[in-house]
Protein backbone atom coordinates (compact mmCIF):
# COMPACT_ATOMS: atom_id res chain seq x y z
CA UNK A 1 0.00 0.00 0.00
CA UNK A 2 2.84 1.90 0.40
CA UNK A 3 4.58 1.44 -2.34
CA UNK A 4 1.31 2.76 -4.22
CA UNK A 5 1.41 6.01 -2.30
CA UNK A 6 4.87 6.70 -3.39
CA UNK A 7 3.75 5.60 -7.54
CA UNK A 8 0.28 8.18 -7.09
CA UNK A 9 2.50 10.71 -5.29
CA UNK A 10 4.92 10.90 -8.22
CA UNK A 11 2.59 10.43 -11.00
CA UNK A 12 0.81 13.45 -9.53
CA UNK A 13 4.05 15.45 -9.29
CA UNK A 14 4.59 14.79 -13.22
CA UNK A 15 0.75 16.07 -13.55
CA UNK A 16 1.29 19.00 -11.79
CA UNK A 17 4.40 19.77 -13.71
CA UNK A 18 2.95 19.41 -16.57
CA UNK A 19 0.24 21.45 -16.00
CA UNK A 20 2.88 24.34 -15.06
CA UNK A 21 4.60 23.48 -18.39
CA UNK A 22 1.28 24.28 -20.33
CA UNK A 23 -0.42 26.68 -19.09
CA UNK A 24 2.47 28.86 -16.88
CA UNK A 25 2.75 32.17 -18.66
CA UNK A 26 6.21 32.66 -20.10
CA UNK A 27 7.31 29.05 -18.66
CA UNK A 28 8.56 27.58 -21.68
CA UNK A 29 8.96 30.51 -23.33
CA UNK A 30 11.60 31.27 -20.70
CA UNK A 31 13.47 27.75 -20.01
CA UNK A 32 11.70 27.88 -16.55
CA UNK A 33 10.07 24.91 -17.62
CA UNK A 34 11.41 22.06 -20.16
CA UNK A 35 9.63 18.80 -21.25
CA UNK A 36 11.42 15.76 -22.62
CA UNK A 37 10.18 12.61 -24.08
CA UNK A 38 11.19 10.39 -26.53
CA UNK A 39 10.89 6.38 -27.42
CA UNK A 40 13.08 3.82 -28.50
CA UNK A 41 14.75 0.33 -29.23
CA UNK A 42 17.09 -1.37 -27.93
CA UNK A 43 18.44 -5.06 -28.52
CA UNK A 44 19.47 -6.02 -25.30
CA UNK A 45 18.07 -4.22 -22.10
CA UNK A 46 21.49 -3.82 -19.74
CA UNK A 47 21.12 -2.15 -16.48
CA UNK A 48 23.87 -1.43 -14.86
CA UNK A 49 25.72 -4.41 -16.30
CA UNK A 50 23.58 -7.10 -16.04
CA UNK A 51 21.21 -8.37 -18.65
CA UNK A 52 17.67 -7.09 -17.80
CA UNK A 53 16.39 -8.67 -21.05
CA UNK A 54 18.50 -10.35 -23.54
CA UNK A 55 16.09 -9.72 -25.93
CA UNK A 56 14.84 -6.45 -27.38
CA UNK A 57 12.77 -4.22 -26.35
CA UNK A 58 10.70 -0.50 -27.14
CA UNK A 59 11.43 1.86 -24.17
CA UNK A 60 9.90 5.34 -23.43
CA UNK A 61 10.82 8.14 -21.37
CA UNK A 62 8.79 11.52 -20.33
CA UNK A 63 10.11 14.12 -18.06
CA UNK A 64 9.11 17.38 -16.92
CA UNK A 65 11.55 19.79 -15.14
CA UNK A 66 10.32 22.97 -13.50
CA UNK A 67 12.78 25.36 -11.92
CA UNK A 68 15.26 22.83 -10.09
CA UNK A 69 13.24 19.76 -9.26
CA UNK A 70 12.42 17.10 -12.00
CA UNK A 71 9.53 14.58 -12.64
CA UNK A 72 10.56 11.46 -14.82
CA UNK A 73 8.72 8.16 -15.76
CA UNK A 74 10.62 5.52 -17.57
CA UNK A 75 9.11 2.46 -19.22
CA UNK A 76 10.24 -0.90 -20.77
CA UNK A 77 7.96 -3.33 -22.86
CA UNK A 78 9.10 -6.21 -23.71
CA UNK A 79 8.45 -7.83 -27.30
CA UNK A 80 8.73 -11.46 -26.80
CA UNK A 81 6.91 -14.08 -24.73
CA UNK A 82 7.96 -16.90 -22.56
CA UNK A 83 6.97 -20.75 -23.04
CA UNK A 84 3.98 -20.44 -21.34
CA UNK A 85 3.02 -17.10 -23.83
CA UNK A 86 3.73 -14.62 -20.90
CA UNK A 87 4.91 -11.22 -21.56
CA UNK A 88 8.33 -11.07 -18.99
CA UNK A 89 10.47 -8.30 -18.77
CA UNK A 90 8.65 -5.41 -18.48
CA UNK A 91 9.75 -2.05 -15.91
CA UNK A 92 8.13 1.16 -14.95
CA UNK A 93 10.40 3.52 -13.43
CA UNK A 94 9.07 6.73 -11.30
CA UNK A 95 11.54 9.55 -10.40
CA UNK A 96 11.76 12.62 -8.24
CA UNK A 97 15.27 14.36 -9.28
CA UNK A 98 16.37 18.02 -7.31
CA UNK A 99 19.30 19.55 -9.28
CA UNK A 100 21.56 22.57 -8.45
CA UNK A 101 24.64 23.81 -10.36
CA UNK A 102 27.83 25.45 -8.34
CA UNK A 103 30.52 27.44 -9.89
CA UNK A 104 28.89 27.42 -13.29
CA UNK A 105 30.42 23.83 -13.79
CA UNK A 106 29.20 21.96 -11.21
CA UNK A 107 25.98 19.60 -11.37
CA UNK A 108 25.11 17.97 -8.16
CA UNK A 109 21.55 16.14 -8.00
CA UNK A 110 19.97 13.98 -5.01
CA UNK A 111 16.95 12.34 -6.24
CA UNK A 112 14.54 8.95 -5.24
CA UNK A 113 13.23 6.47 -7.70
CA UNK A 114 11.16 3.33 -7.69
CA UNK A 115 11.86 0.46 -9.96
CA UNK A 116 7.96 -1.52 -10.72
CA UNK A 117 7.77 -4.67 -12.47
CA UNK A 118 4.03 -4.96 -13.60
CA UNK A 119 4.80 -8.17 -15.49
CA UNK A 120 5.63 -10.16 -12.21
CA UNK A 121 2.94 -11.41 -10.19
CA UNK A 122 2.68 -8.58 -7.38
CA UNK A 123 2.55 -5.00 -9.04
CA UNK A 124 4.38 -3.65 -5.83
CA UNK A 125 7.76 -2.63 -6.69
CA UNK A 126 10.59 -4.40 -6.03
CA UNK A 127 13.04 -1.72 -5.05
CA UNK A 128 13.49 1.92 -4.43
CA UNK A 129 16.54 4.45 -3.99
CA UNK A 130 17.60 6.86 -2.82
CA UNK A 131 20.22 8.60 -5.21
CA UNK A 132 22.98 10.75 -5.46
CA UNK A 133 24.95 11.98 -8.53
CA UNK A 134 27.32 14.84 -9.57
CA UNK A 135 29.10 15.86 -12.98
CA UNK A 136 32.03 18.71 -13.38
CA UNK A 137 31.66 20.29 -17.13
CA UNK A 138 34.94 20.14 -18.66
CA UNK A 139 36.01 18.68 -22.38
CA UNK A 140 35.98 15.53 -20.95
CA UNK A 141 33.11 15.44 -18.44
CA UNK A 142 33.83 13.12 -14.98
CA UNK A 143 30.50 12.42 -12.87
CA UNK A 144 29.99 9.87 -10.24
CA UNK A 145 26.76 8.23 -9.02
CA UNK A 146 26.04 6.30 -5.75
CA UNK A 147 22.45 4.40 -5.14
CA UNK A 148 21.72 2.89 -1.74
CA UNK A 149 18.04 0.96 -1.46
CA UNK A 150 18.10 0.68 2.08
CA UNK A 151 15.25 -1.88 2.41
CA UNK A 152 16.72 -4.39 0.14
CA UNK A 153 20.85 -3.59 0.78
CA UNK A 154 21.29 -3.19 -3.05
CA UNK A 155 24.03 -0.60 -3.45
CA UNK A 156 25.39 0.87 -6.71
CA UNK A 157 28.28 2.83 -7.64
CA UNK A 158 29.16 4.37 -11.06
CA UNK A 159 32.02 6.82 -12.26
CA UNK A 160 31.66 7.84 -15.91
CA UNK A 161 33.63 9.53 -18.23
CA UNK A 162 31.86 11.51 -21.15
CA UNK A 163 32.73 13.82 -24.54
CA UNK A 164 30.28 15.31 -26.89
CA UNK A 165 31.45 16.73 -30.45
CA UNK A 166 29.80 18.34 -33.43
CA UNK A 167 30.46 17.22 -36.56
CA UNK A 168 28.37 18.96 -38.93
CA UNK A 169 25.69 21.35 -38.45
CA UNK A 170 22.80 19.58 -36.94
CA UNK A 171 25.17 16.06 -36.41
CA UNK A 172 26.68 15.49 -33.18
CA UNK A 173 28.69 12.31 -31.50
CA UNK A 174 28.78 10.98 -27.59
CA UNK A 175 31.35 8.59 -26.57
CA UNK A 176 31.03 7.79 -22.75
CA UNK A 177 32.80 5.17 -20.65
CA UNK A 178 31.08 4.33 -17.08
CA UNK A 179 32.19 1.76 -14.59
CA UNK A 180 29.97 0.07 -12.28
CA UNK A 181 29.96 -1.69 -9.38
CA UNK A 182 26.71 -3.51 -7.95
CA UNK A 183 26.40 -4.95 -4.25
CA UNK A 184 23.74 -6.57 -2.30
CA UNK A 185 21.48 -7.88 -5.08
CA UNK A 186 21.90 -11.79 -5.50
CA UNK A 187 22.55 -12.48 -8.90
CA UNK A 188 23.82 -8.97 -10.07
CA UNK A 189 26.66 -8.29 -7.99
CA UNK A 190 30.22 -7.40 -9.43
CA UNK A 191 31.86 -5.03 -11.44
CA UNK A 192 31.73 -3.86 -15.14
CA UNK A 193 32.64 -1.66 -18.13
CA UNK A 194 30.27 0.04 -20.21
CA UNK A 195 31.73 1.74 -23.76
CA UNK A 196 28.83 3.48 -25.94
CA UNK A 197 28.92 5.72 -28.66
CA UNK A 198 25.62 7.61 -29.82
CA UNK A 199 25.00 9.51 -33.05
CA UNK A 200 22.59 12.50 -32.65
CA UNK A 201 21.04 14.12 -35.52
CA UNK A 202 18.39 17.04 -35.34
CA UNK A 203 15.26 16.76 -37.31
CA UNK A 204 13.64 19.76 -36.67
CA UNK A 205 14.62 22.11 -33.46
CA UNK A 206 13.04 19.88 -31.46
CA UNK A 207 13.58 16.71 -32.82
CA UNK A 208 16.35 14.15 -32.72
CA UNK A 209 17.12 10.40 -33.72
CA UNK A 210 19.81 9.18 -31.85
CA UNK A 211 21.39 5.86 -33.31
CA UNK A 212 24.24 4.58 -30.68
CA UNK A 213 26.23 1.06 -30.12
CA UNK A 214 27.55 -0.30 -26.53
CA UNK A 215 30.10 -2.84 -25.79
CA UNK A 216 29.64 -4.39 -22.08
CA UNK A 217 32.48 -6.40 -20.77
CA UNK A 218 32.68 -6.91 -16.84
CA UNK A 219 32.13 -9.83 -13.95
CA UNK A 220 28.21 -9.86 -12.78
CA UNK A 221 26.94 -13.05 -12.66
CA UNK A 222 25.18 -12.59 -16.12
CA UNK A 223 27.86 -12.14 -17.63
CA UNK A 224 29.66 -14.11 -16.48
CA UNK A 225 26.81 -16.98 -17.03
CA UNK A 226 27.17 -16.84 -20.63
CA UNK A 227 30.23 -14.88 -21.75
CA UNK A 228 32.56 -11.50 -20.23
CA UNK A 229 31.40 -9.45 -23.55
CA UNK A 230 27.92 -7.89 -24.73
CA UNK A 231 27.27 -5.84 -27.67
CA UNK A 232 24.01 -4.02 -27.90
CA UNK A 233 22.45 -0.89 -29.51
CA UNK A 234 19.34 0.71 -30.62
CA UNK A 235 18.04 3.63 -31.90
CA UNK A 236 15.81 6.23 -30.00
CA UNK A 237 13.71 9.57 -31.28
CA UNK A 238 13.30 12.49 -28.65
CA UNK A 239 11.53 15.55 -28.49
CA UNK A 240 12.02 18.60 -26.05
CA UNK A 241 10.69 21.47 -25.54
Amino acid sequence: MLNKIKIISIISMIIFLSFGALFGEGLLENDIVSINTSVGYVSKYVPRGFIGDKNSVIQTDFSVSLYNFTAEVFATQALHKDDNGDVVGNEVDYILQYDRTFFENLNLSLGYAIYAYPSKETDSPDYSEIYFKASYNFLITPSLFFGDDPHNGWKYFEFGLSYSQSIVEKLGLDLGATYGNNSGIKGSEGSYINLGLTINAKLTDNLTISPNVHLLSGRTKDLKKDKDNEVYGGVSLGYSI
